[in-house]
């Protein structure tokens, strides 16, 4: 393998780009695959990008898709809605390496493919793999459905954040191999929001075939729409914009800035988020991009040639503990009333919320009903990740690994959401959480386990440590010190959810700051 010094100059379709060296690898960002999606193309598939004469700088990351607030623990970025890019990281361009494709998170409406914990360099320099990572259109840019009034030219709107991951897949395919990527051996991976797109990539048909096993991080689906909610949703923005739920109207979004369209976001969706209608413009189950739902396609053998790792944190609520949302205040308490309230609006059936509430409280009689709430939002992640995990059984599907991160020093907020993705990209010191020996030696047990598992379909080559999942529901759980193989681990809570309807229809997520106490 070459030395990673000099700044490697590499043909695209498109154009040539030039990236620099970078910890050991060679970075190259900023890249487009899709043409600008503002003013004619707002709300439209995605289109080709341009191609370019000379050489391109590629040693930048591009801009941000349009978002409103920020995340408190990241930095605001330029944002853009030419914001169709994607970064590789690489070891060599020479020679065929197993490709990994992150998708970021922040639900549906926020978030970008650079941040430190997720940056690919360690992945690229440890595992010998390139990694890449993409920005695409979120909110209302990318997830507003128009078809019902501008058939024409909003053909897919309502899944367009969906359809630029496809072309950003379909780049991969065509120029990795470019960069010393193997087009063949591509997995696709993300947390939260991301961990949601994966399930939706693996049920879209123009998916099919650009990837070859999947990663599902604390990232069930949440929230998802059907045409009917979806062109309920556009009629209402067009109402708030002052034009006629029609051709026209969808056709005056378009005439509008980037902010102002922002401001119906705002308007409809509050500006910070998550919040009550923070997922009012999610992915659209029934339209043509997205025929069913994950785990209807799961149930059906749909992803049996995909092979998948599938967890969650313990603790995925308590995130909610380090955001300053009003939880952390110690006066904060609730009585079982509001708390059967507050879990209601998380299910499909809010009747069943008292049955819910009940079963914790006689797993944990002496938990208050604040600790109860965060450990019921908490499981709305694990019962979904395992009922998704469990659709692939009976259809013959390729191997599922279930994994379950109980990594967590501090007692308020445990194993929160995300907790574990500093491990899987060996980025331990970039995370408060896990800058620490242990975490380091955690980190690089799972950073191979993931290579591993892009490189040969298992995590665990011999299958002793994570084994594939079957009836006995053996899985990985990744603690503070070791990595194990455990049975069912909170088989008991799960248990707590027989009966009871979770479904992509509803979102927990949402609800629980929704209702934050600030």
């Amino acid at each position: 393998m070459p030395a990673v010094t000099e700044s490697p100059v590499i043909e695209t379709q498109n154009g040539r780009v030039q990236g620099r060296a970078d910890s050991g690898v060679w970075r190259f960002t900023g890249i487009p695959y899709g043409a600008d999606t503002g003013g004619a193309n707002r709300f439209r598939r995605p289109q080709p990008v341009e191609s370019w004469s000379g050489v391109r700088d590629a040693t930048e990351f591009g801009p941000s898709a349009m978002q409103l607030g920020a995340h408190p623990d990241r930095p605001s970025r330029q944002m853009s809605e030419d914001c169709l890019v994607l970064n590789v990281w690489t070891s060599g361009t020479d020679g065929k390496r197993p490709v990994l494709f992150w998708i970021h998170g922040g639900g549906f409406f926020q978030g970008s493919g650079h941040d430190p914990i997720t940056d690919g360099s360690a992945l690229a320099a440890r595992g010998d793999v390139v990694v890449v990572s993409v920005n695409h259109r979120l909110g209302i840019f990318g997830f507003l459905d128009l078809e019902s009034f501008d058939p024409e030219d909003s053909d897919g709107s309502g899944n367009a954040g969906l359809l630029d991951l496809v072309a950003a897949l379909t780049w991969v395919r065509d120029n990795i191999a470019s960069f010393g990527g193997d087009p063949d051996a591509v997995h696709i991976f993300g947390h939260s929001g991301g961990g949601a797109k994966v399930s939706a990539l693996m049920s879209m048909p123009q998916a099919r075939g650009l990837f070859h096993s999947a990663g599902i991080h604390g990232g069930p689906p949440f929230g998802l729409g059907n045409p009917d909610r979806a062109t309920a949703t556009a009629a209402e923005v067009m109402s708030v914009a002052g034009a006629p739920a029609s051709t026209t109207g969808a056709r005056a979004l378009r005439a509008l800035s980037s902010t102002g369209v922002l401001g119906l976001q705002s308007a409809l969706a509050g500006d910070r988020a998550p919040v009550a209608g923070a997922m009012r413009f999610t992915p659209v189950v029934g339209r043509a991009a997205l025929p069913g739902s994950p785990q209807e396609f799961f149930s059906t053998g749909g992803t049996a040639d995909i092979s998948l790792i599938i967890g969650t944190a313990r603790d995925e609520a308590r995130f909610a503990l380090r955001g300053g949302w009003g939880y952390e205040n110690p006066s904060f308490a609730l009585d079982r009333a509001e708390l059967v309230r507050r879990v209601g609006h998380g299910l499909d059936d809010s009747a069943s919320a008292d049955t819910v509430v009940e079963r914790y409280h006689r797993l944990a009689p002496d938990a208050t009903w604040a600790d109860l709430l965060f450990d019921i939002l908490s499981d709305q992640f694990r019962i979904r990740t395992v009922r998704l995990a469990a659709a692939r059984l009976p259809g013959g599907s390729s191997d599922t690994f279930l994994y379950l991160c109980k990594l967590g020093d501090n007692p308020q907020t445990g194993a929160f959401h995300g907790v574990e993705m500093p491990l899987f990209f060996n980025t331990p010191d970039a995370a408060d959480w896990t800058n620490r020996p242990e975490a380091h030696r955690i980190a690089a047990d799972v950073s191979n386990a993931l290579v591993r598992f892009a490189t040969t379909g298992r995590p665990d080559q011999r299958g002793e440590l994570w084994p594939a999942l079957t009836e006995t529901w053996d899985q990985l759980v990744i603690g503070n010190d070791t990595v194990s193989t455990r049975r069912a681990p909170l088989a008991e809570r799960m248990t707590a959810w027989d009966g009871i309807l979770a479904t992509p229809r509803t979102d927990p997520w949402s609800t629980l700051f929704l209702d934050a106490p600030r």
